[in-house]
């Protein structure tokens, strides 16, 4: 007989799991810090995590820069998630050759 886990789809069975380092995450509710609200939905990364998932030490950097060790509930696996490039896509050797300059 099939396990129903494995009949969820991945999306789901992912962000049922407990985050583990350097996953991405969002906020379920809104968390007071220094300096103004993260409201809920922002989207931070997990940078420790404290004993057998007992708090997350999560890194927020947008709307406001901040470091916030966070509960279990306050927090879920951000799984569909785009994450922005921070360096520019390469040019392909073709597009490097057409942007060389000519000869004259």
């Amino acid at each position: 007989m099939i396990a129903p886990s494995i009949l969820k789809p991945v999306s789901r069975r992912l962000s049922l799991a407990k985050p583990r380092e350097l996953d991405r995450v969002r906020l379920r509710e809104d968390v007071s810090v220094e300096g103004g609200v993260l409201r809920k939905g922002s989207a931070g990364t997990v940078v420790y995590r404290y004993g057998n998932a007992d708090a997350y030490e999560v890194e927020f950097t947008r709307p406001l820069a901040a470091l916030v060790t966070l509960r279990p509930d306050q927090v879920e696996r951000a799984v569909s998630q785009k994450i922005k490039r921070s360096m520019p896509r390469r040019l392909s050797y073709k597009e490097q050759f057409e942007k060389w300059p000519k000869a004259a």
